[in-house]
């Protein structure tokens, strides 16, 4: 039986390993010409903070409170990853019971317990992109560093002296509190203070962004099979709609259409 290790000093390396590994689980999956580069630095551009095994926006919350619960607050704490996870494995059943029929976009509705990525992966990256944590480190960094700051008197430096953790919060003030006995009877859908914080974070962070116009202009989903087929975007500023359009150009070249759809 063989297996590798590896180090990541951040967690966008540690995004670009775990999802390489997962096309080798995937059949008849390739990328001959490079072209996974060039497709997540036009995602980035367009819609930062995003990917594609995101699936509903209250995600960006659920991660920050669970998060939080095993890293902050009084008293010494220690196993804090398992417990992270644990709870993310069990909202899992609170959200596939929380309304009839099963709302879609529950992650793991599938694996249960059996689940690679949890949401706190998933979303880490993009909770950095939009400034909702403004934490440097990885997710697997940031715990750790909690973990051993909380259970010494001291604040945590690096090697540089600069505090690592226990000094301010990564997480802004205004940040939405967690319901009353969360995770329990939780849902998925955003309330209307979470969707004003989301919507203030992108405009404020990435501005020039597609995500940014669409949430400002309060786009409705629709049917368009791509962001830049929404009707809306013509009423976007002139550097925008540039990017957009050298984006379609890009991804709509035959030897590039062929690629992306086998």
């Amino acid at each position: 039986m063989s297996s590798f290790v590896w180090i990541d000093h951040s967690e966008k390396q540690r995004r670009q390993v775990l999802e390489a590994i997962d096309v080798f689980r995937e059949k008849d999956t390739r990328d001959e010409l490079g072209l996974a580069g060039i497709r997540d630095a036009i995602a980035e551009a367009l819609f930062p903070g995003t990917g594609t095994q995101q699936t509903r926006a209250r995600y960006f919350f659920f991660v920050p409170w669970t998060v939080r619960r095993y890293t902050e607050g009084r008293g010494k704490m220690s196993d804090a990853a398992r417990k992270i996870r644990a709870e993310e494995l069990g909202l899992i059943d609170i959200l596939a019971d929380s309304e009839t029929p099963r709302p879609r976009g529950i992650i793991g509705i599938d694996a249960r317990t059996s689940l690679q990525r949890c949401p706190s992966s998933i979303y880490w990256n993009g909770l950095k992109a939009l400034r909702i944590c403004t934490s440097p480190y990885s997710l697997g960094d940031y715990i750790r560093y909690a973990e051993r700051s909380k259970n010494s008197p001291q604040a945590l430096l690096d090697d540089d002296r600069n505090v690592v953790s226990g000094g301010l919060s990564v997480w802004p003030g205004n940040l939405p509190n967690a319901p009353d006995n969360f995770p329990n009877g939780v849902r998925i859908g955003l309330t209307a203070e979470e969707a004003g914080f989301l919507k203030q974070q992108v405009s404020a962070q990435r501005p020039d962004s597609l995500f940014a116009f669409f949430v400002r202009e309060g786009v409705a989903e629709t049917k368009a099979p791509f962001a830049w087929d929404q009707p809306e975007i013509e009423s976007a500023s002139t550097s925008l709609r540039s990017r957009a359009h050298r984006s379609i150009t890009f991804c709509r070249r035959p030897a590039i259409y062929r690629a992306a759809h086998p």
